[in-house]
């Protein structure tokens, strides 16, 4: 039997079983992702306080993303991921332990500290796996499987949340994280090539990334992706529990707006390929923006959470080809200066949208945010308008 799963094994890639992997430490992740402002919000009582504390946290995230930029170029990126995918799950048990405050604020710190090493490692370990002429394929595969355990999470989660409790579904995310850790351990991944000269002036680094027009236009496009999602994990499942429904319908939610994604994300970057990241761009986030200024005259939450799942569908055009414009305006030596810049986007984008709706939250009703929204939304339209469609075939040198 043994002997028989063993030969299986081999026909297996290494980029499949790194994909299976991040699979189940997915599941762990859109579980906790799910009843994280729930989580916050048992013991602040409000959604501005959640709004705040939860951008002091990405605030955070994003200066260890550029402190990390010196240490990834000479770390051996293989053992560095399957360690911190442990710390990740040790981190999840002892949340779901946790009744305190100040232990929460403590271990939600060294957490992002750990996410943002766990997330850029995996990036460049896909990278390391995959053969140039096989790059798009296998980042397809790999994130394919990533949204499938963020499809399956969040009903795991809001379920587990209803019939236990919030504290229950940190267990469950442990559990399937150190189920990824006891995976990870049997792949044999690849190192990097050690850089000789570090890039240790952090503020000169990140500097430098704006230089150009185009890896600044990039880096704003990630940021509106990032801005929307903000809003969706964070004080939508606030709003959803504060009109009497269950957990289990914000597990329900965050399902379906996933949905389309599955659906239509490849899709999305085989036209691409065909006809270019601008026209997709200008289309979806314009469709954002009308959506949420639509939003805004609506009050019945199940109509809110039905218009936000349509947005969903425009979003799968715009979010798998982020990250390919990204990497079709820079060189391939440039790709470990500028890389993990780029992931701070996310980072800065949490930050600034968190601030901004708790200040809205402070002063007017839910549904003001969503103006707010729309003109962001905008705004990315007016800069998408303003780029230039980069070689799709880029030569890799």
């Amino acid at each position: 039997m043994l002997n028989i799963l063993s030969r299986e094994r081999k026909h297996i890639t290494r980029i499949a079983r790194l994909g299976i992997a991040g699979l189940i430490m997915a599941i762990g992740m859109a579980s906790v992702d799910t009843v994280w402002a729930l989580y916050l919000f048992s013991f602040l009582k409000s959604e501005a306080k959640v709004g705040f504390l939860a951008a002091i946290f990405t605030a955070i995230s994003f200066l260890s993303s550029i402190a990390l930029i010196p240490f990834i170029e000479r770390m051996d990126e293989s053992k560095v991921y399957k360690w911190i995918v442990f710390i990740n799950g040790m981190i999840y048990l002892a949340f779901a332990l946790n009744r305190s405050l100040t232990i929460l604020i403590i271990l939600a710190i060294i957490n992002v500290v750990i996410l943002n090493t766990r997330i850029t490692t995996f990036g460049i370990l896909v990278r390391n796996e995959s053969k140039l002429k096989d790059l798009s394929k296998d980042e397809s595969i790999i994130y394919t499987l990533l949204n499938i355990g963020w499809l399956v999470g969040p009903l795991i989660a809001g379920f587990a949340a209803d019939r236990f409790s919030i504290n229950f579904v940190f267990l469950l995310a442990f559990i399937f994280v150190m189920l990824a850790f006891l995976m990870t351990l049997q792949i044999k991944l690849k190192r990097s090539r050690i850089v000789r000269e570090n890039h240790k002036n952090l503020i000169k680094n990140f500097r430098a990334y704006f230089r150009t027009w185009k890896r600044t236009s990039a880096y704003i496009i990630s940021c509106g992706v990032a801005f929307w999602w903000s809003f969706i994990y964070i004080f939508m499942p606030i709003e959803i529990i504060k009109t009497g429904l269950s957990p289990a319908f914000v597990g329900l939610f965050l399902f379906l707006v996933i949905v389309p994604l599955i659906l239509f994300e490849y899709y999305a970057g085989k036209l691409a390929d065909r006809h270019g990241f601008r026209i997709f761009f200008i289309c979806g986030f314009l469709a954002l923006s009308l959506l949420s200024g639509m939003i805004f005259f609506m009050d019945n939450i199940f109509m809110i959470a039905f218009c936000l799942f349509t947005g969903s569908f425009a979003i799968a055009f715009i979010e798998p080809l982020q990250e390919s414009y990204f990497f079709a305006c820079i060189k391939k030596k440039d790709e470990e200066i500028y890389y993990p810049t780029f992931l701070t986007s996310k980072s800065v984008s949490q930050t600034l949208s968190r601030v901004m709706i708790a200040v809205i939250l402070l002063k007017f009703s839910f549904n003001y945010i969503f103006i707010m929204m729309s003109l962001v939304m905008l705004a990315v339209v007016l800069v998408v308008l303003n780029i230039k469609e980069p070689l799709l075939n880029r030569t890799f040198k």
